[in-house]
């Protein structure tokens, strides 16, 4: 949002494992003497706030995630989307791949599943083999400015608790300066978040934000610090649009449906089916929506992503009731093997750095680069902007080409960083989009690579402000989540 902006778990560190554990029993005691007597469904007390935070009871729950490594910890929040215990929070409250969870008195541990760094949330799995209650995953798109809303938190890491207030904005943009400066700029590059004014407090991220009729609509995710009551939540359809990439299990399991979901209906609606995939073959058409596989039920996308995590490991076939023009239907679907991008042959003769082409230019978004001359053309070293052009110069293009130097087989995180708009392509396909003019922010995918080169390009654009261009690559532990740095190794091919 802006340099005043905080995460909660910032000012809520947990200096020791033993200081955690305290924490958590005296919850789970307090919690477990709580016997709160019903009222009649007619008592004139049962509100529609009360009806909400009664579900929201059902479904939420207090995290505690600790890196052992570092003695420090977080305390943040989550709630259930699904009946097999996947939670849904924000990243920055998961400093490590587990911890614990606190759900009605009991403390459940739970690991990581599922990280999207860039847009800060992430999902764990309860270590539970019991079937959970589960929030209603609704939409943001028909959200009003004015409109009743209830969050959950765990401030101070003391349980939870719950707030009500209103919509203040319900489409406040990200990384702004004020509002005239945006009135110069493409807002449609910048993210968008909920602002209310429930009270939020320290432990409070990664909370559900509610509207009345008991639906998840954003993740509650920090606040202003100088301003009182303005609270921010990351709206779902940001999570429902990313939530693939999010879990990536056709990419971490290696195998291939063919089938993309749509993130923005209200079931579980086939948008595209890739040509020649398994999908295409057993008959599958856009349009249909899938209700269950093998069992599970699919509402919406994230049951989908979730079930691909749960049967692509241990599940040879997929049997997939889909509803249709024809009616219900049941078919089967034999994914197809996902290899590695395989690296190349025949490059022998490199050198650490990239080729570049610079041109000139005022630019919004990235441009058709055929319609341009070049102005400049060399090589240099490393990925810097200062090595092709002179610092603080503004309006210009650029093309980088070289390849990256895979030193394992496995899975990766590549992450662009740019201000103003760029795009990297892996193997001449679009891999990152972080296009239009925009302050510096990172866009992130995974991927697995073979051992190897890999060609690479990055175009960028520079516009009217800093001039920011990073790329980060980490090794990611198919089941453990964990990430490690590996060292960007850019070389050019020397003819």
């Amino acid at each position: 949002m802006n340099n005043r902006r905080r995460y909660w778990f910032e000012r809520t560190p947990i200096p020791f494992l033993a200081s955690l554990q305290l924490l958590v029993w005296l919850i789970v005691v307090a919690l477990s003497n709580d016997s709160q007597a019903q009222l009649p469904k007619d008592s004139v007390r049962r509100t529609p706030l009360v009806n909400v935070i009664e579900n929201a009871e059902k479904t939420v729950v207090a995290l505690f995630a600790i890196d052992q490594t570092k003695s420090k910890g977080a305390a943040g929040t989550g709630s259930i989307i699904h009946p097999g215990g996947y939670v849904l929070t924000n990243n920055h409250v998961l400093p490590a791949k587990a911890g614990q969870a606190v759900y009605q008195g009991k403390a459940i541990p739970f690991r990581v599943v599922g990280r999207m760094p860039d847009h800060d949330f992430a999902i764990v799995k309860l270590e539970s083999k019991k079937e959970w209650p589960s929030v209603v995953v609704g939409q943001n798109n028909d959200l009003m400015n004015g409109e009743t809303v209830i969050t959950a938190g765990n401030p101070g890491g003391r349980g939870v608790i719950y707030t009500a207030g209103i919509v203040s904005n319900k489409n406040l943009i990200g990384s702004t300066g004020n509002a005239l400066a945006m009135t110069q700029f493409n807002s449609n590059a910048r993210p968008a978040f909920i602002q209310f004014d429930a009270a939020s407090n320290q432990g409070s991220s990664g909370g559900p934000l509610l509207d009345l009729e008991s639906r998840l609509i954003g993740i509650v995710s920090g606040g202003f610090v100088s301003e009182e009551n303005v609270n921010y939540a990351i709206p779902i359809d940001r999570v429902r649009k990313f939530s693939n990439a999010m879990m990536a299990p056709e990419i971490r399991h290696q195998k291939q449906t063919g089938i993309t979901i749509d993130p923005n209906t209200s079931d579980c609606r086939i948008m595209n089916v890739l040509t020649k995939s398994a999908a295409e073959l057993s008959g599958l058409q856009p349009g249909e929506t899938i209700v269950r596989v093998n069992g599970m039920a699919a509402q919406q996308v994230l049951d989908w992503v979730i079930a691909m995590d749960v049967l692509l490991p241990d599940v040879e076939t997929l049997i997939i009731e889909v509803q249709g023009k024809a009616g219900l239907r049941t078919v089967s679907l034999t994914p197809d093997p996902l290899p590695a991008w395989p690296a190349v042959e025949g490059v022998v003769n490199t050198k650490s750095g990239l080729d570049f082409k610079l041109y000139n230019g005022h630019f919004d978004k990235l441009p058709d680069f055929a319609s341009l001359t070049v102005e400049n053309e060399g090589t240099i070293d490393e990925l810097s902007l200062e090595a092709m052009t002179t610092e603080g110069r503004q309006d210009f293009v650029a093309q980088l080409d070289s390849y990256i130097e895979i030193d394992r087989d496995g899975l990766y995180r590549l992450t662009i960083i740019s201000d103003d708009g760029s795009q990297l392509f892996l193997h001449d396909e679009l891999l990152l989009d972080n296009d239009f003019n925009h302050p510096a922010q990172p866009v992130s995918r995974l991927t697995r690579l073979a051992k190897g080169l890999h060609p690479l390009r990055i175009d960028y654009f520079q516009g009217h402000s800093a001039a920011t261009l990073q790329l980060h690559v980490t090794r990611v532990d198919d089941r453990t989540w964990d990430e490690t740095p590996v060292p960007l190794r850019l070389l050019r091919e020397v003819r």
